[in-house]
């Protein structure tokens, strides 16, 4: 299994960038209401759909809210994954710690033993990860958007 975050990483989330104030934002729903524009990273789409031997789950920060438009983004743009682990509504969790809880809550406490590699753009995600003995895939992809 792989496991694959979204935005900065699948998504050209970059231009909504200008929408956070400085790590915040006060407007989180239009943030993520706005991904149904971001452009696929193709690069990144093209690597993914490469990887018909492994289960490709794509866990994300975005709330379950919207499991909807992800999932249509996702379709939208050919990405062929399996699975899609989202926050739950309602929880502030940091981002390393919610996609330990999440990937732990779908695989099992020992995650080495069931993930091949994370492909994230967050080093603070990766650390986390790779703390669980998971290797890491770190992207820093901008403007390769079609």
């Amino acid at each position: 299994m792989i496991l694959v975050d979204i935005d900065h990483t699948l998504s050209d989330a970059f231009w909504r960038d200008q929408m956070l104030i400085g790590d915040h934002t006060t407007d989180w729903d239009a943030y993520h209401e706005a991904s149904k524009d971001d452009k696929p990273l193709v690069m990144l789409r093209d690597i993914i759909n490469g990887l018909v031997t492994y289960d490709v789950v794509v866990i994300t920060g975005r709330s379950e809210k919207y499991r909807k438009l992800t999932l249509e983004w996702l379709v939208k743009h050919d990405f062929k994954v399996d699975e899609l682990l989202m926050r739950p509504d309602n929880d502030f969790t940091p981002s390393p710690e919610l996609k330990i809880k999440l990937a732990q809550n779908r695989l099992g406490d020992n995650l080495s033993e069931h993930v091949a590699f994370i492909i994230e753009n967050r080093l603070d995600v990766i650390q986390a990860f790779l703390d669980k003995g998971v290797p890491a895939i770190q992207i820093f992809a901008r403007g390769n958007s079609k």
